[in-house]
Order: C-alpha cells, then sequence, then structure tokens
C-alpha cells in the first residue's frame, strides 16, 4: 500500500465522517429532541444496541427482497430461431397477420423500398408457416432461419 493509497483512504475516512455529522445535526434540527430520546431509550445498552442494528437490517432487507419478488415475472427460456423475410408493400400486412396467427414474436420492420419482417419462434414450429409465406409470395418469399439459440419466449 502506497502512500498516496493510505492519503485516499484517510481522505475518504474523513469525508464520511463529515456527512455522518451533517446528517446528524440535520436529524436533530428536523426532529428535536423526541428522536434523541427515542434512539436512546432503544439503544442504551450495547445489547440493545445491537440488536436495533441488526433487527432494522434484517426488516429493510426482507421488505427489498420482498418487493423484488412481486415485481419480478416468470420468463420461461426454450429454443428458438430467427427468422427474417423481405415481401412488397402490397404484401406487408398479409405476411405479419401470418407470422402473428403462428405466435411467433415480431420485431418492428424495417421500410426501404421493400418490407423486411423479424420474428423469432419456437424450434421445430416454423415449417408451416414458412409454407404459408411461400404461397403468400408465389415462391418469390427467401427467408433467412437462423441456428436455434436460447432466448426468453
Amino acid at each position: 500500500m502506497s502512500v498516496a493509497d493510505v492519503i485516499s483512504l484517510l481522505g475518504g475516512i474523513a469525508l464520511f465522517l463529515f456527512g455522518m455529522s451533517l446528517m446528524g445535526e440535520g436529524l436533530k434540527k428536523v426532529a428535536g429532541s423526541r428522536l434523541e430520546l427515542v434512539l436512546y431509550k432503544l439503544s442504551s445498552t450495547p445489547l440493545k444496541g445491537v440488536l436495533l442494528g441488526t433487527g432494522g437490517l434484517v426488516r429493510a432487507y426482507t421488505t427489498a427482497t420482498a418487493r423484488a419478488l412481486e415485481a419480478a415475472e416468470v420468463v420461461t427460456v426454450r429454443s428458438v430461431v430467427e427468422l427474417e423475410v423481405t415481401v412488397d408493400y402490397s404484401l406487408y400486412e398479409r405476411a405479419a397477420l401470418l407470422i402473428q396467427a403462428a405466435g411467433a414474436k415480431i420485431a418492428d420492420p424495417q421500410f426501404t423500398d421493400r418490407v423486411t419482417l423479424r420474428w423469432q419462434m419456437p424450434e421445430g414450429t416454423e415449417p408451416p408457416l414458412l409454407e404459408q409465406l411461400r404461397e403468400l409470395t408465389r415462391g418469390a418469399a427467401q427467408v433467412s432461419v437462423s441456428q436455434p439459440f436460447y432466448a426468453p419466449f
């Protein structure tokens, strides 16, 4: 540990203690002597102080964990393929409807002189849709299919 590291460490500790001091003064101004009395009664012995601190931490972590679990959602990960096809504007809506009806997750289309559609669907479920797209485009659709990979679906 170099001298600069020691100085940085001491400076950080000093800044932390200064911040704690400011916070304590602010709490005294806001809460007055009532908060000080309550805290004194709750932590008048070292054992009470440790229990209050530990209990507070446990309660805070328990509450935070419960809220995180409430906000979480269940996601199923499965083997999927990503497909891409480019169609004329006249076929865009019908192609998009076929893809959605097949249960695929479709991405935002790209519009140039033609429309490029990208979507993901479970591996092995794509052959019927590929046939429907070939029929819709009279065999002109060139659908690219990626290698299978795992993704939320």
